[in-house]
């Protein structure tokens, strides 16, 4: 496989951006000039590994991500789930109830089911 470094620029660039990540924060982050960072992120610089796995943790981007540009199957599933969330009105502290409910035994669940059912019910 062809690493194109000038890619892996653009991509941790762009997930920096998203995020927020201003160059000159990012630079004093990683103890590194504005300037080499500019290179590092304008493709002028090969990144070192190390700083794509800085970027990687400040984004929650995959390293995978960022060097090749291939979205990991997880990340497309967790993306396809916050759609259902919202499409829901659900928030991350009810998917995490939804969660443990998923891991309870038949038994639990059908109580877990009673109880939800009546906590529905209007007083």
């Amino acid at each position: 496989m062809d690493i194109d470094d000038k890619k892996i620029a653009e991509r941790c660039s762009e997930a920096l951006r998203q995020k927020g990540v201003m160059r000159k924060t990012f630079a004093e982050t990683i103890g590194k000039s504005r300037a080499t960072v500019s290179d590092y992120l304008n493709g002028n610089l090969k990144i070192p590994t190390a700083t794509i796995v800085v970027i990687s943790k400040l984004t929650g981007k995959s390293i995978d991500e960022l060097i090749t540009g291939r979205v990991q199957e997880i990340s497309k599933i967790e993306d396809c789930v916050r759609e259902e969330m919202t499409r829901y009105g659900l928030n991350e502290e009810d998917y995490e109830i939804i969660l443990l409910i998923k891991k309870l035994s038949p038994g639990k669940k059908e109580l877990a089911k009673i109880v939800l059912k009546d906590m529905a019910k209007p007083d």
